[in-house]
Order: C-alpha cells, then structure tokens, then sequence
C-alpha cells in the first residue's frame, strides 16, 4: 500500500513449541533440559528431520514469493530453531551439526543454499540474527555473531537485522512489559510463579534506542 513493501517472515519454533499444540515433542538440535517457558522437553532430530526441515524452508520461500510477498526473512533469533543450531549453549551436538562453530552454522547455510533454489536471483532474502543470546552459559556473543555475519555475507544474503535474547530473557522486548496479558497465555497454574518472575526481568526491558 502506498509504495510498501512486504517481507515474510519464515521461522520454525524448535524447542519453544508447546507438545499440546504439535501433539508430539517439539523438535531441536539436542535435547538438554527442559524449555523453561514449556517445561517440554525437545527431541533431538535426525538427519532426516533435519533435512525434512531445510526443504520446508525452501518450500515455505517459494510459497511466499507465490503469494506477492517482497522479500523473504529467516527468523534466526530468540531462542527459535535455527537460533537453537546457531547457539553453543543449545547446540550441543557432536555430529556434522555441531561442536564447532562451521557445523553449528551449517544447518542455517544449507536452509539458505535450498532457499536461493526456489526462488529468482532477484528476490530479496534476509536474516534476522542473534548478536547476544544471553542465556545462563554462553551462547551467541558478538563475536560470534560477527563470525556467522561474515559466511552471511559470502552466501549473499541481502539483509540482516540484529537482534537479541531468547526465552531465558526479556531482552526481547522493550518499554512497558504487559504482564498480566503475558501470563495469562500459559496454563492457569504457572501464572502466578510467571508475573513474579517476569516483574524480575522488567529492569531488562527500558526503552533505549537502538538497543541492538
């Protein structure tokens, strides 16, 4: 309208997807521990998980473009899936998927490589990147993010917005924080742990311009 422009957003929720919702675990790079929003716990996936997913990526792209849609993003932040194989601290694998920062990175490269496939040379693809995770051990940290950035950019990527945080934090989210709104999203019986807990992590959330 008026000359916008739209970009779809592409993402797949890993480990934070509610097992109620899927009717099965959710899926992640490793199973470590339990989602502290959930209290599900992942399954980790195969090979042939993980390549089922990298096509739906590719197959959700090409949908997108199908529907007018401008450009494409892939959400790679915030605790989501990609964000999960991105991120030392939920990739804990030891396989060509994991245990080093090239095969941590690898399942984002080959969901960009099938992508390109799907779609013109001329259309726009983006990222939305994690440049700190602040999860309780390290994650993603600046200088990782500038590693990942730098093999974005040799892949051609169009775009990348930063950003920051996951489901340990609301470094996500800023200004006023809706509590009550919040926790009435989850089972009846977390609610009242859930808005002491999210009144702790107000002081996280002040406005600040260009935060990230």
């Amino acid at each position: 309208l008026n000359g916008g422009i739209i970009a779809f957003q592409l993402v797949h929720g890993g480990r934070q997807v509610p097992k109620k919702l899927i009717g099965q675990p959710p899926l992640a790079p490793s199973s470590k521990g339990r989602d502290p929003v959930s209290l599900n716990k992942a399954k980790m996936m195969e090979e042939s998980e993980i390549r089922e997913v990298i096509e739906s990526f590719a197959n959700a792209a090409k949908r997108a473009a199908e529907a007018g849609a401008d450009a494409v993003q892939l959400h790679c932040a915030h605790g989501f899936l990609i964000n999960e194989f991105l991120s030392p601290f939920f990739n804990d694998r030891h396989d060509d998927w994991g245990g080093s920062n090239e095969r941590r990175f690898r399942f984002l490269r080959e969901i960009i490589l099938e992508v390109k496939k799907s779609l013109s040379k001329e259309f726009p693809l983006l990222v939305k990147l994690n440049v700190n995770d602040f999860t309780p051990k390290e994650g993603i940290t600046p200088e990782l993010a500038k590693e990942y950035v730098q093999w974005l950019v040799d892949l051609d990527i169009d775009g990348v917005e930063l950003s920051c945080g996951t489901f340990y934090t609301f470094h996500t989210l800023r200004g006023e924080i809706p509590i009550k709104e919040l926790a009435n999203g989850l089972p009846r019986w977390m609610r009242f742990l859930a808005k002491l807990q999210f009144k702790k992590m107000v002081s996280l959330c002040k406005f600040e311009e260009g935060y990230n």
